[in-house]
């Protein structure tokens, strides 16, 4: 270690009352030449009257042989000291080479005893918002806790989050349609955030990169389909806000490996739909097999599908929008579809392929007697009221296919995060803070959220 000046301090602790005088310390000081130890010197926790700052100071200033020509005798305080043209150097601190390690949840600490040291920001609890047991969203079930910000493991880092889009799949696991995984959870997948901490064995990525996180927030990488490339049929998965804690809450921790880079422009708002609603959209035209040129029809007109239109229109295809909501079908004319009808109404034309959005089995069978032979509708919902009795005949005969959409691979994410940066994607959202996540899932619930519902911390 080194020793260096620190600015002026002053120990709360000796302050006088108040109408006395302050009287100066009288403790000996070392005989000129004599090596100062700083094994023996005592630190002392004192408020930095320039900084506000707590730092650690050696109780009384030591005067080094090398400025004090007229040192007092040993037992004299300072009041002793003669008068000098040789200005007393500032008090001396022990200040380490290295820099401290950085706080849970807070950026790095300068060298201890500088500016930054125990800083007022310095945090270790952080807001979350906690579901204990699904219930019907009015009864408010998320409640906001102060929790302890959590370590990253191996393998993991810590974000700071900046934003959080809102899922339908949230509002299935908050009412209980997808069963509990946990005694309690903290929804949210859909994650920008910038890196706080590193866990150990992570080198990938830096303190303060700008990353994402999806639903699919691991895998184990050994199973059948893992083998397979099929990453996101894993065997053993690992969802975020499911089975992890996710990103209703100041701060989230993810696994490295399945972090999705992000540029540093956009806004947070703009890049949270992204994660989900984007990626999930972005997946299902991949498995309807849309391709440029295609007649593609949308059936429900959220989240994901508002920003899979943009896509749809970078192909030149042509949109066709059903939905239930006036509101979602006035932003589908506005974003450029080329027909747009009421949710279980069938197209003008036939189509080459559809993409469920709703988790309604109704609007899958709309969709499916929307179809050409040969034509595919992806249902993208992870959650399904039911599929109703239909006639084989005239709708799946002809090779028609059902697929479902399940989850989606770190690829697709890379993907589509390059191609709405490519295209100029910029999601529609509706803020809300983090006291009224209850309220934002009950507008998902109730179809109010023109575009997409983004948390902010």
């Amino acid at each position: 270690m080194k020793l260096s000046p620190a600015p002026a301090t002053t120990d709360v602790s000796s302050l006088p009352a108040q109408g006395q005088k302050l009287q100066t310390p009288s403790s000996p000081l070392p005989a000129p030449g004599s090596r100062l130890h700083a094994s023996s010197i005592p630190l002392r926790a004192a408020v930095s009257e320039r900084t506000g700052a707590v730092q650690r100071t050696h109780p009384n200033p030591v005067i080094p042989p090398t400025t004090c020509q007229n040192a007092p005798a040993k037992g004299s305080g300072f009041s002793n000291l003669p008068q000098s043209k040789t200005a007393l150097p500032e008090p001396l601190r022990i200040e380490p080479l290295a820099t401290a390690p950085p706080p849970r949840g807070g950026t790095p600490l300068a060298p201890i005893g500088g500016p930054s040291f125990l800083s007022a920001n310095l945090k270790h609890t952080m807001r979350a918002a906690v579901l204990h047991h699904p219930a019907p969203i009015a009864s408010h079930p998320l409640r906001i806790e102060d929790l302890p910000i959590p370590e990253p493991g191996p393998g993991q880092v810590l974000l700071k989050v900046e934003a959080c889009g809102v899922c339908r799949t949230d509002l299935h696991i908050t009412l209980g349609e997808l069963p509990p995984l946990r005694d309690s959870i903290t929804p949210g997948h859909q994650i920008v955030g910038r890196v706080e901490k590193l866990g150990a064995n992570v080198s990938s990525i830096q303190i303060g990169h700008r990353a994402g996180v999806s639903w699919l927030g691991g895998t184990d990488g050994t199973c059948p389909l893992c083998r397979k490339n099929r990453e996101n049929l894993c065997d053993h998965p690992t969802y975020t806000g499911y089975s992890v804690n996710g990103g209703y809450a100041e701060y989230a921790v993810a696994r490295a490996d399945f972090l999705i880079s992000l540029p540093e422009g956009p806004n947070a708002l703009h890049l949270a739909p992204l994660l989900c609603a984007g990626i999930i959209g972005f997946r299902s035209l991949r498995v309807a097999e849309a391709a440029p040129g295609d007649r593609v029809g949308l059936f429900g007109f959220g989240a994901s599908a508002h920003l899979a239109i943009e896509v749809l229109k970078s192909w030149n295809c042509e949109v066709y929008v059903s939905s239930r909501g006036e509101s979602h079908r006035r932003l589908a004319r506005t974003l450029g579809a080329t027909w747009v009808g009421d949710e279980t109404e069938r197209p003008p034309v036939p189509l080459d392929c559809a993409v469920t959005f709703a988790p309604s089995g109704d609007v899958v069978i709309a969709a499916l007697a929307s179809l050409r032979k040969g034509g595919i509708v992806a249902i993208n919902a992870i959650h399904l009221d039911r599929i109703p009795q239909f006639d084989y005949d005239s709708l799946l005969w002809g090779e028609r296919q059902l697929r479902s959409v399940t989850n989606m691979t770190r690829q697709d994410g890379r993907d589509f995060v390059a191609l709405a940066a490519k295209i100029g994607i910029r999601p529609r959202t509706t803020t809300f803070r983090l006291e009224e996540v209850n309220d934002a899932l009950q507008a998902v619930a109730n179809d109010n959220i023109d575009g997409a519902a983004v948390i902010i911390p």
